[in-house]
């Protein structure tokens, strides 16, 4: 067991967030540049459909390099 202590908890990006051509950051992206909200980075609200706050920019993929 860890006695390490955090002020906030930590999240690493799940879900669909790394293949977001959004994204900007480790936890932030156009829809959410002051911080990805932690249902979307734990994927519990899937970013296909819109939530609270995107200023209306779902997920969008990566594209793929030919």
């Amino acid at each position: 067991m860890s006695n390490l202590e955090y002020d906030e908890p930590i999240f690493e990006i799940v879900g669909i967030c790394h293949l977001c051509m959004n994204r900007t950051e480790v936890h932030t992206c156009q829809a959410f540049p002051d911080g990805i909200p932690t249902k979307i980075l734990t994927g519990e609200h899937d970013h296909h459909t819109p939530y609270p706050g995107d200023h209306g920019i779902q997920y969008k993929p990566k594209l793929k390099a030919v």
